[in-house]
């Protein structure tokens, strides 16, 4: 690829480039084509890598139902009972599928699109499980659901297509597991037949051709959304936010070294 071009002959694509894509083509420019360092204080990640982080533990080292092992992970980790990620540890037990057969937990999938174009998607799925028939995909959530149908979220489609060569044709189920909700609520699941698997390919291979057609001019425009730009890790330095922020990039003083912004 030459040094003036963005993007590379085969392009690839993840769930979170696809996330970011659809909020912002400035965002999706910064952070996956630029790869630039965030210039702006974002929403932390803290807690869902640390949720994340335990439930591998967990599952690894035996069963997620078994209190014993639950508490000795949280207090080997540093965390007190009656936390918010106590209670979210819980509140997946209290839904996992195991001891059934688990194909991976944090699973690093990869997929070949052929066809013209072709590009690469990849993945992390949090946990795959294969019980009562089901390729049974587990996306854990620490925030809050998004409105809408989890059959109409761009992300779990994607996931299910990552995911479909591991079911090899049989059934499969893509579930949000919204760790800080009420259990008692109904599961936000997805449940693709080939027709819908089909159709996710057809419309994350428009996505491809989009992100290829705005690299090709140079045109990863931002929305200039004051919602969207409010928690954007570059709004500092983008000409199209509608949020101002600060930014944390170390500036040089006036002899030439770096001091930090904050």
């Amino acid at each position: 690829m030459s040094a003036d071009r963005l993007l590379p002959d085969i392009v690839s694509l993840s769930p979170s480039g696809l996330d970011d894509w659809e909020r912002c083509p400035r965002l999706y420019l910064n952070r996956h084509l630029l790869r630039l360092p965030p210039s702006d204080d974002g929403v932390s990640s803290g807690l869902g890598n640390l949720v994340h982080d335990l439930l591998r533990l967990l599952h690894v080292s035996g069963d997620c139902h078994d209190e014993r092992l639950q508490h000795e992970t949280l207090e080997n980790h540093g965390v007190e009972e009656n936390t918010a990620v106590s209670a979210m540890v819980r509140q997946h037990a209290a839904r996992c599928p195991s001891p059934s057969r688990a194909i991976g937990h944090e699973l690093e999938v990869v997929r070949l699109r052929r066809g013209s174009p072709v590009w690469i998607g990849s993945g992390r799925l949090d946990a795959v499980w294969s019980h009562d028939g089901i390729l049974d995909i587990r996306d854990y959530k620490t925030g809050a659901p998004r409105d809408g149908s989890l059959a109409e979220d761009s992300r779990a489609r994607f996931q299910a297509w990552l995911a479909a060569p591991l079911a090899a044709g049989g059934r499969m189920r893509v579930r949000y597991e919204h760790l800080g909700h009420d259990i008692s609520a109904d599961p936000i699941e997805y449940e693709p037949d080939a027709d819908d698997l089909a159709r996710a390919e057809a419309d994350l291979t428009a996505v491809i051709d989009a992100i290829r057609h705005a690299a090709a001019r140079a045109e990863f425009v931002g929305v200039r959304d004051r919602e969207i730009c409010r928690t954007c890790a570059y709004r500092s330095i983008c000409p199209d936010s509608a949020s101002v922020g600060t930014p944390t990039w170390p500036l040089p003083d006036d002899n030439g070294s770096s001091l930090p912004t904050s």
